[in-house]
């Protein structure tokens, strides 16, 4: 009796669909559809980076050289102290080369605003190491050395070795570091990440042999995301405040009820009297 109900039930769930939402949608403009395998797929950008990575670096191969040194580096989040992002790289690389695979929320949102900045730095060891690649690149470290010399002028610091460098022209085996200390990566300004060297050897026959995959991302940040708050199954593109027909404030929305919540058939805006914001995650 039991086995024939439970069969029953695994043959109606294969069977289901969102019939309701499928005609919705289907009733809808063309230029407001959701596309909902796209959106679902994004995902796959937090689930398996090191997949993709090794994937995409197939056709093309460069031997590694003998001897080659590998650092593990860890880049935490500036706002929490959770498990951040492992790198491997190789000690022949330029320091620019990790810097351009540190993935950060802050760039994705200055880049919409498009107020990205390109400059940034590693201070290592009373070192700043300046991403200077960009013309309109700024150099952070500048005023920082001024009021370091300043001050020790005075007697108030001791400025002795702290300096300025290129990071596109150091490698990794040019710097001076202690591993399992902290140090600072700072970008957009004032969005300061921690940064340690967690481990340093030679490279063997079970690590990675193709260099152009270094820096190779081990572990990707850990993020939250969110659902929609209507229909509880897609994942929240747009978040309101304020929201009149909203159940809640904050209230999270994917993107195909958002629409059908805030506008009509032809398009056009119901009420605007609060505040919408674009969603990516925790």
């Amino acid at each position: 009796m039991f086995g024939k109900l439970k069969k029953e039930r695994e043959t109606a769930r294969r069977n289901c669909s969102l019939r309701c939402l499928s005609l919705k949608d289907q009733q809808r403009p063309s230029s407001m559809r959701f596309d909902r395998h796209r959106r679902l797929q994004a995902l796959n950008f937090f689930n398996a980076p090191l997949k993709v990575e090794m994937m995409a670096g197939m056709s093309d191969v460069e031997q590694i050289k003998e001897y080659e040194v590998i650092l593990w580096i860890e880049v935490v989040r500036p706002t929490t102290r959770q498990k951040g992002q492992h790198f491997l790289v190789l000690g022949s690389q330029m320091l620019t080369t990790l810097r351009d695979k540190i993935y950060c929320l802050t760039d994705k949102l200055m880049q919409k605003l498009n107020y990205f900045l390109p400059s940034g730095y590693f201070c290592i060891e009373n070192v700043f190491y300046n991403d200077m690649r960009d013309p309109d690149a700024i150099d952070y470290s500048d005023p920082i050395l001024k009021w370091m010399h300043y001050q020790g002028s005075k007697g108030l610091c001791n400025p002795y070795g702290t300096r300025a460098a290129d990071m596109a022209t150091t490698s990794f085996l040019d710097l001076e570091f202690r591993v399992g200390k902290q140090y600072t990566y700072c970008h957009q300004g004032n969005c300061k990440h921690m940064l340690m060297i967690r481990d340093m050897r030679l490279i063997h026959k079970e690590d990675v042999q193709n260099a152009l995959l270094y820096p190779l991302l081990r572990s990707p940040f850990r993020v939250h995301l969110r659902k929609c708050t209507i229909c509880a199954i897609y994942i929240a593109t747009k978040v309101t405040v304020d929201d009149k027909m909203a159940p809640e404030s904050p209230c999270f929305y994917c993107d195909y009820c958002y629409y059908v919540q805030h506008y009509s058939q032809d398009g056009r805006l119901l009420y605007n009297d609060f505040r919408v914001y674009d969603y990516y995650h925790e």
